[in-house]
């Protein structure tokens, strides 16, 4: 009895008769099937430290998972930003690079966002838009979509947010038999509880209440405007009475009433912040990453309790944010590839993924990933970005949000009145603003369709 022919012995025999049905000369001269080498696409973000970069890379690893034929090259550019931050520096920094093709995806801050823009370093995205599934309004909050319209396009894709809050130190509060920060505060309870939360001298004072990052906050809430028109600008308005007006009142807290820190009580940008984490500062008035109490420039993770609601008002309820973001470079040249990595970076949540704000994106707002991962509650910073006023679109925005902050500190280390150092400041923002962009190199080509 014949055994039973294997499935391999009859292919085998069926082989070369296949092979002879062939023309040889095709085997040689027909183009032979390769594997294809991942694609390479390459991010290039500022961070603060190394640990940072760390949890941007697992987020982009979670992309390389689901997408093996696209490796992702991840360019932290460390040191950027601590402390004050040059945003100009950064643009510089993008706009040598534009016209090198190794580069495909950055990130900015909306008060960048023009700049980068007006100088040609970013690709419009509109013609993308469409994989988002809705328009962008619906998908991310308004206020961080304005600052990245420009002439009628989007150039580049909200990510995270940081909104200025009342960031309060509750041992200090509970210690003083005084109810933590709420939303019907005004200046006038700031006055009244920073003075009985001030206490001590010297080195060992512990002070009620301090300004940090985002002072045009102030402005905003004493009815006041950083430009003439937000949507249309056409000059910067830092000197107006209203603006006065708020300077004289941080004047006054530290001047007078002595419950905020002056210039020579803590020299440093990162000394008032570590005032604060080292518990000398019961309230602080600034834009800080939300991650477990730990923020840029901090000296280590908070060791008090601590909680967080949007800044007191005077006039207005008002707040503003930082809204980080993601832009394919003009220069890239795998610009399909650059916009699925922004897309899935600014859309999507994975469970893992560790962040330093809130995400800029409203799907998320009543997911358990973003109450988990903010550890106080998101509630506050919701409600904060539901108030914050957009950045104007314009190059100088930077340029005014600097010029009011060094106002600020030269009228509360007595170098000027409000009034003169805020005109000082509008002679400044005004210079920024009559400047004319660098366009990119033309060897970079055309920022694209």
């Amino acid at each position: 009895m014949r055994g039973r022919v294997s499935r391999r012995r009859l292919l085998l025999g069926a082989l070369p008769l296949a092979l002879l049905a062939c023309n040889p000369s095709d085997l040689t001269s027909k183009p032979v099937a390769q594997i294809a080498l991942p694609r390479q696409v390459t991010l290039l973000v500022p961070v603060p430290d190394q640990p940072s970069a760390d949890r941007l890379a697992v987020r982009t690893r979670d992309y390389q998972n689901q997408n093996p034929n696209t490796k992702i090259n991840l360019r932290p550019v460390p040191g950027m930003p601590r402390g004050p931050f040059d945003a100009d520096k950064w643009v510089d920094l993008l706009y040598n690079l534009a016209s090198a093709a190794t580069f495909d995806a950055v990130v900015g801050w909306d008060v960048w966002a023009p700049g980068m823009i007006d100088r040609g370093i970013l690709r419009p995205l509109d013609p993308y838009l469409a994989d988002i599934g809705r328009p962008l309004e619906r998908y991310f909050m308004n206020s961080s979509v304005q600052a990245f319209r420009r002439w009628g396009r989007v150039w580049m894709l909200p990510w995270q947010a940081q909104p200025v809050m009342l960031f309060y130190n509750r041992r200090l509060f509970d210690d003083a038999g005084i109810a933590s920060p709420t939303l019907l505060w005004t200046w006038q309870d700031v006055e009244i509880f920073g003075g009985m939360l001030t206490k001590g001298t010297d080195k060992g004072k512990t002070w009620g209440y301090d300004v940090g990052s985002g002072p045009e906050v102030l402005v905003f809430e004493n009815g006041g405007r950083l430009v003439d028109d937000p949507v249309e600008p056409t000059k910067p308005t830092l000197d107006e009475p209203a603006n006065v007006e708020a300077l004289a009142w941080v004047e006054g807290l530290v001047r007078r009433l002595k419950i905020s820190p002056g210039v020579a009580d803590f020299r440093q940008f990162e000394g008032r912040m570590g005032a604060f984490a080292g518990g000398q500062i019961a309230m602080r008035l600034d834009r800080m990453g939300v991650r477990a109490g730990a923020y840029v420039g901090s000296p280590g993770v908070w060791g008090f309790p601590w909680a967080a609601v949007a800044p007191p008002g005077r006039l207005l309820r008002a707040t503003t944010a930082n809204f980080q973001s993601w832009g394919v470079l003009v220069s890239s040249t795998q610009v399909d590839d650059a916009w699925g990595i922004i897309r899935h970076l600014c859309t999507q949540l994975p469970g893992e993924a560790k962040i330093d704000g809130v995400p800029a994106f409203l799907t998320l707002q009543n997911s358990p990933d973003l109450i988990r991962l903010l550890p106080e509650g998101s509630e506050p910073y919701l409600r904060a970005l539901d108030e914050a006023v957009p950045t104007p679109p314009i190059p100088a925005a930077n340029a005014i949000t600097q010029q009011l902050s060094i106002a600020l500190f030269r009228t509360a280390s007595g170098q000027a009145s409000p009034a003169e150092a805020l005109r000082g400041a509008q002679q400044e923002a005004l210079k920024a603003w009559n400047a004319q962009p660098t366009p990119v190199p033309a060897s970079s080509g055309p920022p694209g369709p």
